[in-house]
């Protein structure tokens, strides 16, 4: 069956002359910009970053960073944030440029800054392939995890707007005491939306003992100072359920989707043959037992909202400018910063970062 996001992506690339993209033969770049949102969500890894205060690219500086990604071969831009649309002036502007230069793009949003005539106007946009959504749970739980009161129904009547107008819909879940037990019958109400999936993602959380323990790795075989992106708000662990409930209320969840022909899917799967990824998840002392690598540093294309590499979604070493690629630097210069990846590299030969143990990227690749 051929799904609306199949149709967008096969006109966007026919319209941005990306056909090899059409072939699978992609580049993509997520770009972390900007910080501030209008949300206060309880589980959110920026809001120390937020205090940092450390200057965010200018519009025109994005410009020049988007030339040079289109120089290096890029085709597609996730614009991921912050709120995207926080400030709208330069969120369109942002969107006009990447439209001008024929880059497909994706948009992470909590939709609820939107009206009617920009949603219209993002219809219309040739490179747009997705607007992926956050929400999760029904209202109350959804109001609640936000932080602000009314957020359902503002984002639920974009949804459907934006349904009506064609635009391919990925929503987004986080998994958390709140909107566990809801999990089956959630399913059942995003299916009625017709949007194109759900995805669950699992509350990122970790003991201060873990934060301090990795931080101290990085900086000793990177030499250079390192931040987390994860706010102290979420310490200690987060966790207020068992493995147990977990397992079987995501499965339920699961069982329902595939009754109803719902694209579901989950950012916590951990490729184990020999136990239930859930325990592993849940279990503390799991890390004591097994040998892990992060699949999030096989990607360096993340950027954030400076023009720094990201090494992973959740850890940034500080220093490694990704050749001030807002600058306009030599083409060749993005993808091939030799200090970024010898870093990588000396991570990986760590094995098991103890923060990590917590993270959806992560990928067992040995049971002792």
């Amino acid at each position: 069956m051929i799904k609306p996001r199949h149709i967008r992506k096969a006109l966007a690339c026919i319209r941005t002359g990306n056909f090899e993209h059409l072939r699978g033969h992609k580049k993509v770049v997520q770009f972390v910009w900007p910080l501030a949102c209008n949300l206060n969500c309880q589980m959110c890894h920026q809001k120390d970053i937020r205090r940092a205060c450390e200057p965010e690219l200018s519009v025109e500086q994005i410009k020049i960073m988007f030339k040079n990604f289109k120089l290096n071969g890029i085709t597609q831009v996730n614009l991921i944030g912050g709120e995207f649309f926080i400030n709208k002036k330069k969120a369109f502007e942002i969107i006009q440029a990447l439209d001008d230069l024929k880059l497909m793009y994706s948009i992470g949003t909590n939709s609820a800054l939107l009206t009617p005539d920009e949603i219209k106007d993002l219809s219309n946009r040739p490179g747009l392939l997705e607007i992926d959504i956050s929400l999760d749970g029904f209202a109350v739980v959804h109001d609640k995890v936000r932080g602000v009161k009314g957020t359902f129904d503002k984002v639920v009547k974009n949804i459907k707007l934006m349904q009506s107008y064609g635009i391919p819909l990925m929503l987004v879940t986080v998994v958390q005491k709140d909107n566990l037990n809801d999990l089956p019958e959630f399913v059942k109400y995003v299916a009625s939306l017709k949007v194109d999936s759900l995805t669950f993602v699992q509350e990122f959380s970790f003991p201060q003992k873990d934060f301090t323990s990795t931080q101290k790795i990085l900086e000793n075989i990177s030499k250079k100072d390192v931040t987390i992106f994860a706010s102290t708000s979420v310490f200690p662990m987060t966790f207020k359920y068992d493995y147990e409930l977990f397992k079987n209320k995501v499965n339920e969840a699961k069982r329902v989707a595939k009754e109803l022909n719902f694209t579901l899917n989950t950012s916590f799967e951990i490729e184990r043959g020999d136990a239930n990824i859930f325990e592993y998840i849940y279990d503390m002392t799991a890390r004591q037992t097994h040998n892990v690598a992060c699949s999030e540093l096989d990607n360096l294309n993340q950027i954030d909202w400076t023009g720094q590499k990201n090494v992973c979604p959740f850890i940034r070493v500080h220093g490694l400018k990704c050749g001030k690629i807002s600058e306009g630097v030599k083409p060749d210069y993005f993808l091939n910063d030799k200090e970024v990846i010898d870093i990588v590299n000396k991570i990986k030969a760590q094995n098991l970062l103890p923060m990590c143990t917590r993270c959806c990227a992560l990928k067992v690749i040995n049971h002792k």
